[in-house]
């Protein structure tokens, strides 16, 4: 919610930032104030855009990197434990079954 009572819906704001460019693109451009018109906002000052983006929507989006990264470390470290280890055809069964279920 803005200072001024006005709803933002997350999501929307979301897309409506990626389809101009970005965050990046529209801190650089200055066009958070633009975004009030795509939302079907009305005297909302752009400032309130850039906090409410950055509060809700810029650190999730950097967990849910910071995470995905991580899975695909934790991965590529068990991928690589499983090939330098010495295994049974059982075992490799087994990792198999586990890893399709």
């Amino acid at each position: 919610m803005t200072e001024k009572g006005n709803k933002v819906d997350l999501f929307d704001l979301f897309l409506t930032v990626k389809r101009e460019g970005g965050h990046r693109c529209v801190n650089k451009e200055k066009l958070w104030s633009l975004l009030e018109n795509d939302l079907n906002l009305e005297q909302v000052e752009g400032n309130d855009m850039r906090v409410i983006y950055a509060e809700f929507i810029d650190v999730q989006v950097y967990n849910y990197h910071k995470c995905k990264a991580q899975v695909v470390m934790l991965h590529d470290q068990r991928l690589t434990e499983l090939a330098n280890t010495p295994r049974t055809l059982e075992q490799e069964l087994e990792d198999y079954e586990l890893f399709i279920s």
